[in-house]
């Protein structure tokens, strides 16, 4: 957090996963080279560190960065807000990879050479530290005063101060936003061989360090190892191959399983190419499409291989899926999908996650295609389906979305390029299906509405049974004549033994070309009702309405009749 001179937000924070630092790295290198920085800090390279988040508002909003007076870290200026001190907590701050591990503070001359504003950089204290005493109006909002006393704001800092040993070779694993290993170090191990190995070097309590290595990339893959089917193989494209710890990861699991086979891609092409690489290198009759931070439950390759062969003209098929946090603790929002339905692919990726198609299907609709990254998926799927002879659908959730609960309070904006994708997926997809339709996006991102066009002008005949209710009805019927653009329509009224004498007297008032009344004189029965009202039609479509409904939509018909239009009413 940026703070000017009177201690006022510069810009509002940015998730660490946002993408203004996309290749910021090349310009700290251009200052210090990746290893002498990690000689001097000793931090494993993040993109969203610190140092490459600075080095992007210096880049990118140069006016901001001039204005800024104080660098707060987000608990420190929580901390802030609670008392007025600024204070910079130290096992957060060494996550900047500013901080030398020597001596425990900024490293100014790297802050210098980068740049960046020496005075922006306060005081870092220990966990323990008291930062000071509540100010008078937050005092006054909760009714008392007390001391703050720094924690360990580091998640995993505070996760390791409760780890039951005080013994130093102690390793520990800790799992939350990430699963981590690792044990605690009086120093900081900055050798090249530690580089090597992508091990980090994190502040600890009391000024001792967490020498860390991110392990979670084993779960995906042993959620596959667990399969009861036992005749898969895994296909892996390492869009970063000089990633050493990913690398060692891919080493020690194809040793183990030689079903496990991994194609480094030499440069990141993006998720569409990427995929495709691995795609090369499957010789499955099926290809099951998984991300590498997701889950299969254990029996999910027995549910398929049993649904193929109980219908062998089936080369698509899917599951229902779910989510669960990121520490495997809580499985929440299940995805019950419905059997194929066109209609609802239109609209909105429900298929998802898994989905498993014949390879020779995937290679003949030609594979991923980079245009449509952020939507990859959504515009294979299409493309399968349309030329699927059979599409399947199992009934149970054998696919986990590993996600933060709090998800959803990510701001989709960020990702607007993906719902643009799959716009442009709808579209490529009515094109080669020969539909004529218009994609539009709704307020709710990711879903669509395909509008079709009406062919001719057949006449829709609109039923609406009434007893008494006027002033229902006529709300009806206004919203009826004043909202509606498709006019080739008739509105029959049901009259259904009403008592009330300003009931016929509306009725002779309404009626017109329009609109007619046709009288039921029978026993009340709804089915009947709306029988007799169908052998009073004269159009090609019926239209059953209530009389406590209202349109709020001018093309409410014209949309219904072009859904009608292109599906022939299936």
């Amino acid at each position: 957090m940026l703070l000017d001179n009177d201690d006022r937000k510069i810009m509002d924070a940015v998730a660490y996963r946002d993408d203004r630092t996309a290749g910021i790295d090349k310009k700290v290198y251009e200052v210090i080279s990746e290893d002498e920085l990690y000689a001097r800090t000793g931090i494993q390279k993040q993109n969203f560190n610190t140092i490459y988040q600075l080095m992007a508002v210096k880049s990118q909003e140069p006016d901001a960065f001039e204005k800024a007076k104080s660098m707060l870290m987000i608990p420190d200026y929580l901390n802030f807000l609670l008392t007025g001190e600024k204070v910079q907590e130290y096992t957060n701050a060494t996550t900047t990879q500013l901080v030398n591990p020597v001596t425990k503070d900024w490293d100014y001359e790297l802050i210098d050479r980068l740049g960046y504003p020496k005075d922006i950089f306060g005081e870092i204290k220990n966990p323990g530290s008291e930062v000071g005493k509540l100010r008078s109006e937050v005092s006054r909002k909760v009714g008392f005063d007390c001391k703050v006393i720094l924690p360990a704001t580091h998640d995993t800092a505070s996760a390791v101060m409760a780890v039951p040993t005080q013994k130093d070779d102690t390793l520990y694993i800790s799992s939350g936003t990430w699963s981590l290993m690792g044990t605690e170090l009086v120093s900081a191990d900055c050798s090249s061989l530690s580089m090597e190995h992508n091990l980090t070097n994190e502040g600890g309590y009391d000024y001792r360090f967490r020498y860390l290595k991110n392990i979670m990339g084993l779960w995906m893959i042993q959620s596959v190892r667990k399969q009861t089917y036992a005749n898969w193989e895994l296909c892996i494209a390492n869009a970063n191959p000089d990633n050493e710890e990913v690398k060692q990861i891919l080493e020690i699991c194809t040793k183990k399983d030689d079903r496990i086979k991994v194609v480094n891609v030499p440069e990141n092409e993006g998720i569409a190419q990427n995929t495709n690489c691995a795609l090369d290198i499957a010789t499955g009759e099926f290809i099951g499409l998984l991300d590498h931070d997701d889950l299969l439950e254990e029996n999910a390759l027995y549910e398929i291989v049993s649904c193929l062969n109980k219908k062998k003209e089936t080369d698509v098929l899917y599951t229902d899926e779910d989510k669960v946090t990121t520490d495997l603790d809580e499985y929440f929002s299940p995805n019950f999908k419905p059997d194929f339905n066109l209609d609802m692919l239109r609209a909105n990726n429900y298929i998802c996650h898994f989905f498993v198609a014949k390879k020779e299907l995937i290679k003949k609709v030609g594979g991923f295609r980079a245009e449509y990254n952020g939507a990859q998926d959504y515009d294979l799927i299409l493309r399968c389906t349309e030329q699927a002879q059979n599409v399947a659908h199992i009934a149970k959730i054998l696919y986990h979305w590993r996600v933060h609960k709090e998800s959803t309070a990510d701001n989709p904006l960020s990702k607007m390029y993906a719902y643009e994708a799959g716009k442009k997926a709808i579209e490529g997809h009515l094109a080669r299906s020969h539909t004529d339709g218009e994609v539009l996006q709704t307020d709710n991102l990711g879903f669509y509405r395909v509008k079709y066009p009406v062919k001719g002008k057949p006449l829709v005949s609109i039923l609406i049974p009434n007893k008494d209710q006027v002033d229902t009805l006529d709300k009806c019927l206004r919203s009826i004549e004043e909202r509606t653009d498709y006019d080739n329509y008739e509105i029959i009224i049901i009259e259904n033994n009403s008592t009330e004498q300003k009931t016929f007297d509306y009725y002779n008032q309404i009626c017109n070309d329009k609109i007619r009344v046709v009288y039921w004189k029978k026993e009340f029965n709804y089915s009947a009702i709306n029988n007799f009202g169908v052998d009073q039609a004269k159009g090609e479509y019926l239209l059953l309405l209530n009389n406590d409904m209202e349109v709020i939509s001018r093309d409410w018909m014209s949309e219904l009749l072009g859904l009608l239009s292109e599906t022939g009413g299936r």
